[in-house]
């Protein structure tokens, strides 16, 4: 795959999902349960997140929809290591 080709590809969260479960076997049915176990007491007092071990679990309709790391904000990313760097460069 070239270069141009690659910087156009995108792998949707489905893929990822489908990826996660398929090739690797993490069986994300029992996330769900976990996450879902971390928060049902702020679910059921209807809070909009919920902070567990210093992360935020942002609910919205009664969903949660994701997830913030410790001390961490929406967008908030890491650097890529180096052989992350090197992966994407092609």
């Amino acid at each position: 795959m070239s270069r141009v080709a690659r910087a156009r590809a995108v792998v949707s969260d489905h893929a990822v999902v489908r990826y996660l479960e398929r090739v690797l076997r993490v069986d994300v049915d029992a996330l769900r349960c976990e996450v879902l176990g971390l928060v049902e007491g702020g679910l059921e007092r209807g809070a909009a997140s919920v902070r567990r071990d210093g992360r935020s679990y942002v609910v919205d309709g009664g969903r949660i929809v994701t997830v913030l790391p410790k001390g961490g904000r929406a967008g908030a990313r890491r650097r890529p290591t180096r052989a992350e760097r090197e992966v994407m460069a092609g």
